[in-house]
């Protein structure tokens, strides 16, 4: 079978991802790094066009139809299930179809899952992960899942179903970022470099947390009185600790001043989070330069960390703490380095509609990125203001100053 007559475009091997150690890590601009090519055609399926062949089956038919592949996989489990080559060729097969389909879409690098994932920036979906589940094949994703508790046969073609047709139907997705402005205003993204290390007490603290509060089993729903309890808050205490260990670094690595933020107002738009829970400290980490996002640190007796940067954004950590959303320590830890370093690397952008109802932010790394929109329904009184504030820095707030 001759691989590039099947899809669309040139076949090209699957993006690799980039591993970062979170926690171990702090982040620099690309300043010349040239882009990978975007892969919509991916390598690596022969052997599963192979299969289908000699099965009968109109493989170019398929090739423009992924949603017929959730019962043929699911048929294909006798010669699927022991041979893990050729169920990763189904997945790459299947992963092309699926890309050839959706407008935007091309294969993405994963460090989760399975290492295979297409998507366009908003919707994604991860084929390897779709052929073990349909074949019976127990992964990382439900790893420690009671048998009893995994989804039957019909229950899984039938999730799988639905999602394939959301992504063949659903329009295509668009950056909020791009879509309120100047598509080139966007900002690069960071990559790893040494720097940043995680207290050895907060590992200490993550790993005792695992064994303390294991993952809920696949499809076991929070009891409704425990959206409103929080027993297990004390967990986050050593958000703390890692909110101190990043302003360290940060008044070590780069030029910038560390100071009280007690008494300061809040930005011009905050969304006044800080009036959710006491805070007991506060301290503003500045560069002093308009076009660096300043980075506050508002430590609560939740216990929980509140970073507030640039004009209008605050991101809170733990974002719930309930007992239903089950934060585990370690994505809170995660969340809050990330956020950090990426601000301070110039991996942040922040947009707000003319009328100051619409704000957007996103934060972009190397291997991870967020965006997201809210409505602000009380904008600034000095709108005019912000606006122009925004302005001065519409390609991104810049990375901050490096001490030599």
């Amino acid at each position: 079978m001759r691989s590039h007559r099947l899809f669309p475009g040139p076949a090209r091997p699957l993006p690799v991802a980039e591993e970062i150690p979170r926690g171990y890590a702090e982040y620099r601009l690309v300043a010349e790094a040239p882009a990978p090519p975007t892969v919509h055609h991916a390598t690596g399926y022969d052997a599963f066009a192979d299969l289908l062949t000699r099965r009968a089956q109109d493989v170019r038919l398929l090739a423009r139809r992924p949603d017929l592949l959730v019962p043929l996989v699911r048929d294909l489990t006798d010669v699927l299930v022991g041979d893990p080559a050729l169920r990763r060729s189904a997945a790459v097969f299947w992963g092309n179809a699926l890309v050839a389909v959706r407008e935007g879409s091309a294969w993405m690098t994963s460090s989760g899952g399975s290492g295979l994932m297409v998507g366009d920036g908003g919707r994604g979906m991860d084929p390897g992960i779709a052929v073990d589940m349909l074949v019976g094949v127990r992964t990382a994703v439900d790893a420690g899942v009671d048998p009893a508790d995994f989804p039957q046969p019909e229950q899984l073609r039938s999730m799988f179903a639905q999602s394939i047709d959301a992504w063949m139907t659903d329009p295509p997705w668009v950056d909020p970022i791009i879509a309120l402005g100047d598509p080139d205003a966007v900002p690069d993204v960071v990559e790893v470099a040494a720097g940043y290390r995680r207290p050895p007490a907060v590992d200490e603290a993550i790993a005792a947390d695992a064994r303390r509060y294991p993952p809920r089993a696949m499809g076991e729903q929070p009891r409704d009185e425990e959206y409103s309890a929080t027993t297990r808050i004390e967990r986050y205490r050593p958000l703390h600790t890692v909110a101190d260990a990043l302003i360290d670094y940060l008044a070590t690595t780069f030029v910038c001043e560390v100071r009280d933020g007690g008494g300061e107002p809040a930005g011009p738009t905050a969304h006044g989070v800080e009036e959710l829970h006491a805070t007991v400290r506060d301290v503003v980490v500045s560069t002093g330069l308009p076009r660096c996002a300043d980075l506050r640190f508002r430590y609560t007796d939740y216990p929980s960390v509140v970073v507030a940067t640039g004009v209008f954004t605050e991101r809170l950590t733990p974002f719930c703490g309930c007992d239903a959303c089950d934060e585990p320590l370690e994505s809170s830890v995660d969340d809050l380095e990330w956020t950090v370093l990426t601000v301070a690397g110039g991996g942040f952008t922040e947009r707000l509609s003319a009328d100051g109802t619409e704000q957007t932010t996103r934060l972009a790394s190397v291997d991870r990125g967020e965006s997201g929109t809210s409505s602000n329904h009380q904008p600034s009184a000095d709108l005019a203001a912000v606006l122009a504030r925004l302005a001065d820095v519409a390609g991104g707030w810049e990375p901050w100053p490096r001490r030599r």
